[in-house]
């Protein structure tokens, strides 16, 4: 990775852990993004966007161990899903130790996935 990209990776992740809100590019669209784990930077996405505070947001995953710490996943759709993950798919999983669900999705670009392994 040249000193380019890891500019824009440190950049990115210092708005991000400062309760900001970045444009990504996926494997569809580009999408905004936030630190999951920051209600503040969740919230701004919900005002950006207009978006019911009812429709939950999908998590960006950037490997099946952050996956398996999140959702709870079996080895036989574990299997399955290695022929379309990374790429254009959402998922609904069960989140690990809980009832509720959260859409996932694993990116197929490796700027975004260092974004996520730094954060």
């Amino acid at each position: 990775m040249d000193k380019y990209n890891d500019k824009i990776i440190s950049d990115a992740v210092d708005i991000l852990n400062n309760d900001g809100v970045i444009l990504i590019p996926t494997d569809t669209v580009y999408g905004l993004a936030v630190k999951s784990s920051s209600e503040v930077a969740i919230n701004k996405i919900y005002q950006i966007k207009k978006r019911n505070l009812d429709k939950k947001l999908p998590i960006i995953v950037d490997s099946y161990e952050r996956l398996l710490k999140l959702c709870d996943v079996e080895e036989t759709c574990l299997k399955r899903l290695q022929k379309f993950f990374p790429g254009q798919l959402t998922l609904v999983l069960k989140r690990k130790n809980s009832n509720d669900t959260v859409a996932v999705r694993m990116i197929n670009n490796e700027l975004i996935n260092k974004i996520i392994e730094r954060l």
